[in-house]
């Protein structure tokens, strides 16, 4: 099955059910026990650092890029299921929130950074998907970094620290911090929580491993004001960007 979900994009069970075309018979129950085979390949929704709707909290958390997870209270590695969840040629789909009632927030496709054969299992699943929408203008020379390290594959390809990006967005909120746009008040509910991330530094030039500070160095922009940033060799800064939105009003 081709991705059809979007990287830092949210759904509902039901969003999710409706993209699949889940028949009202197999909706629900596996689906709402934290992960569900279905056509072939793995569905998993984790809670982050909050209980699930059982009242149980797994004390899943991420560490930088790795999102550590426990299956079920019983789970272990024989398991079908898990067995599955370990074969890396079975696709995985990482869904997370950090509050019960919320929609859920779509990782990528998982794959095993590393697993602990406990009951409940643990594994701690890595993302390297690249994630076009939010490396606009930042596909520059390899070098490996704290914050987001290229991995020279098929091609050159980020891997970014998905909670960083969350504290950006949670301290900034959705809206462009250039022009002021807002996905969801412009297409509705299905842009919800939309937007893309801007390093102000961008990773290519820092040349150095280095700390990542969420607030300092990252900004929300909605695509155009992030695609005019880099559309040149030179990355323009927020302040030039702003500029350029003021003289053209005056």
């Amino acid at each position: 099955m081709e991705s059809v979900f979007t990287i830092g994009d949210t759904y509902t069970k039901k969003d999710i059910y409706g993209i699949l075309g889940v028949p009202l018979n197999a909706q629900k129950g596996a689906w709402d026990t934290g992960y569900r085979k279905y056509q072939n390949e793995i569905f998993v929704f984790v809670n982050i650092n909050t209980s699930g709707r059982a009242g149980v909290n797994y004390l899943n958390h991420w560490n930088g890029s790795v999102l550590c997870w426990r299956a079920k209270h019983k789970s272990t590695i024989s398991q079908p299921i898990i067995m599955d969840m370990l074969n890396p040629s079975v696709v995985k789909h990482i869904f997370t929130r950090t509050n019960n009632l919320s929609p859920f927030t779509y990782e990528g496709k998982g794959g095993i950074h590393s697993y602990e054969n406990t009951s409940p299992v643990q594994i701690n699943w890595e993302f390297n998907s690249l994630n076009d929408i939010d490396l606009i203008g930042e596909f520059e020379t390899p070098i490996t970094y704290i914050e987001g390290a290229t991995q020279k594959i098929l091609v050159n390809s980020y891997e970014r620290n998905k909670e960083a990006r969350r504290q950006c967005i949670q301290y900034y909120g959705c809206k462009c911090i250039i022009c002021g746009f807002d996905y969801e008040k412009f297409y509705g509910k299905y842009a919800k929580g939309f937007i893309q991330v801007h390093h102000i530094k961008p990773i290519s030039e820092v040349g150095v491993e280095y700390e990542l500070d969420p607030i300092r160095d990252l900004r929300p922009v909605c695509a155009n004001c992030h695609s005019i940033i880099h559309r040149r060799k030179k990355v323009l800064s927020l302040e030039e960007i702003n500029q350029m939105l003021h003289n053209k009003n005056v």
